[in-house]
């Protein structure tokens, strides 16, 4: 879970993406796409489809992490991280199809498990910066009654302990 916070927290604290950085980057994706698409086509069987599995998780979480960062939104960021989360999971899918029996059903049920985790902690993840965020206001909200020199104190203080810098 730290693994996520410390993601949304730098990325947070981060510019938005301008559009036409973030139209140029959706479209290096989908040539990046292409590309890898095209490297598995001398791949056989389940190695070809491990190979397809993962050109489309990166692309998908490619895009899901560039929305992420035009939007700079915490749920675009919860939603970059529901993807990857998603992504993995067919890739991680594709690989079991290659073992059978017991193998098969505990590499399916990992695989479930944390794909699982990792959204319960983006979710946790996106209600810690929505209470950071409500404690934020709060105190601002405190401040604004405040007089000059004082009043300066408190946003700041606000500022340092609310927002990342």
């Amino acid at each position: 879970m730290s693994n996520l916070l410390l993601f949304l927290v730098v990325t947070s604290a981060s510019a938005a993406m301008d559009k036409d950085t973030f139209k140029a980057t959706q479209e290096s994706i989908g040539e990046a796409y292409q590309s890898n698409q095209a490297q598995c086509a001398s791949l056989k069987g389940n190695a070809r489809d491990v190979c397809e599995a993962e050109a489309k998780a990166k692309r998908k979480i490619e895009k899901a992490e560039a929305e992420a960062e035009y939007k700079n939104t915490a749920k675009a960021r919860t939603m970059a991280i529901v993807a990857r989360a998603d992504a993995e999971y067919s890739v991680a899918r594709k690989r079991c199809d290659a073992l059978s029996g017991t193998e098969k059903t505990v590499c399916v049920t990992k695989a479930k498990a944390a794909r699982v985790r990792a959204k319960a902690d983006a979710r946790a993840n996106q209600e810690v910066i929505r209470k950071r965020n409500a404690d934020y206001a709060i105190a601002i909200e405190r401040c604004t009654s405040m007089r000059s020199d004082a009043k300066d104190r408190c946003l700041k203080k606000a500022k340092a302990r609310f927002r990342p810098s």
